[in-house]
């Protein structure tokens, strides 16, 4: 009974010390919370303010929660400052897809928050955990320093406008691309504002627009066309650099530009305009069971882009846009075989197996013919050898094995054994010749 005792005893003394204990914490919440400001309570409302609060933790980041803190209020006055495209904006006027108007306004919010000025410190609480901030940014400062800013940006922005219609007067149309370019990375901050008005050549347009304009203009109206539309190629052939040539029109010189081939991974896949404006590239070893394929080729915006050294923005601003492009119809030809041999059921067997193949045409016209393909038996007491040779008419080049069998399994079984054994060659000689 007095076990029984004790442990009764202990229990209510645990009971008691940890209700004690809850309540002392309970006590200790409620007096901090009591001793917190409004704002830490409570998001205030400002009329003359942009606002943010910020708080971080001190226990997880114990060397550097006040900087964390001060972040995050400054990301909180960005977003309420909340830049969006405006319903007017250029940039509407473009057909980009919602995703795009997610990432501008987001790349625009993060350009906003780097470039907050003028915000000042209004109060600051921590207890033993956290840590909170209060700033805010005046409205009409901010608003007349943007002002400043978006003035500053437009004048900056129409040298490079001047400079690029001084290119575009004397043909020098990359140069003016790239200063158009210029042009509107200089005012990028402010392309989704409502249509921006000056004065140019006394007149009054909407800069933003006429940038854009200009700059798709000018590129709609550089055209590529083919040397030659159409080039004939024998299966297992090359089709030199002089037979896949493009011309710009209007010639211009050092254009970026990227080939696609359906048939393979092209060596050459790009190509800068010489100053004739000719472009080209070559495909090497044409095998492909298809008869007709195809070289494209498109100007490469994006290495433009990279050049000017503007915002990647405008690679998504105009990744839709419409091109200069051309091709080149590849007509695949198979080359023609004459075989010769002598009437023999083992020659017979092999002419079907090359009958059945469909990158090569067998013949009988040896004027016509690409490569020779010559049979012959040699029989001697002991054994059989088959030889064959494969001369190449277009390279002058010869080719010749031979397999060799005993003479007592000449039958029908090996028969079979020359059947697959010259196929085997057939596909990895006479087929890699052509």
């Amino acid at each position: 009974m007095k076990i029984y005792n004790y442990k009764y005893i202990f229990l209510v003394f645990v009971l008691f010390f940890s209700c004690f204990s809850s309540n002392k914490i309970l006590d200790s919440q409620q007096a901090d919370y009591k001793n917190r400001p409004d704002w830490v309570k409570k998001r205030p409302v400002a009329q003359d303010y942009y606002i943010g609060i910020g708080v971080a933790s001190k226990q997880r980041f114990p060397t550097d929660y006040m900087k964390r803190a001060k972040n995050e209020a400054i990301a909180d006055i960005s977003s309420e400052i909340s830049v969006t495209l405006k319903t007017k904006s250029s940039l509407n006027t473009l057909d980009f897809g919602n995703e795009f108007f997610e990432q501008y306004n987001s790349n625009i919010n993060i350009s906003t928050q780097s470039d907050l000025e003028d915000y000042e410190i209004v109060d600051a609480y921590e207890n033993d955990y956290k840590y909170w901030v209060f700033y805010r940014i005046n409205k009409a400062l901010y608003s007349q320093k943007q002002k400043e800013k978006r003035e500053k940006a437009i004048q900056i922005s129409k040298n490079f406008f001047s400079d690029a219609i001084d290119y575009q007067s004397d043909k020098q149309y990359k140069q003016a691309l790239i200063y158009y370019l210029k042009a509107m990375d200089a005012i990028k901050l402010f392309l989704g504002d409502d249509l921006i008005e000056i004065d140019f050549e006394q007149r009054k347009i909407v800069y933003n627009n006429e940038l854009i304009k200009r700059f798709t203009t000018l590129i709609s109206n550089i055209s590529i066309s083919p040397k030659n539309k159409e080039v004939k190629v024998k299966n297992a052939s090359n089709i030199s650099e002089d037979k896949l040539v493009f011309k710009l029109n209007p010639p211009i010189d050092n254009l970026y530009f990227v080939f696609d081939y359906s048939g393979a991974i092209l060596k050459k896949n790009s190509a800068i305009s010489n100053r004739g404006g000719l472009v080209s590239t070559y495909i090497d070893n044409v095998v492909n069971a298809d008869k007709n394929l195809e070289l494209s080729v498109e100007m490469d915006l994006d290495n433009l882009i990279d050049e000017a050294n503007v915002d990647y923005v405008f690679k998504k601003i105009f990744r839709n846009l419409p091109l200069p492009n051309s091709k080149i119809n590849i007509i695949v030809q198979n080359p023609k075989l004459y075989i010769d041999m002598a009437e023999n059921q083992i020659f017979a067997s092999i002419k079907n197996i090359l009958s059945q193949e469909r990158r090569i045409d067998i013949t009988d016209d040896l004027k016509q013919t690409d490569f020779i393909l010559k049979l012959s038996l040699q029989d001697n007491y002991s054994d059989t050898k088959l030889i064959f040779s494969i001369k190449n008419l277009r390279e002058n080049s010869n080719k010749q094995t031979f397999i060799e069998t005993k003479r007592s399994n000449y039958t029908d079984i090996m028969m079979r054994e020359y059947e697959l054994r010259v196929n085997d060659w057939i596909i990895q000689n006479v087929l890699g010749s052509i």
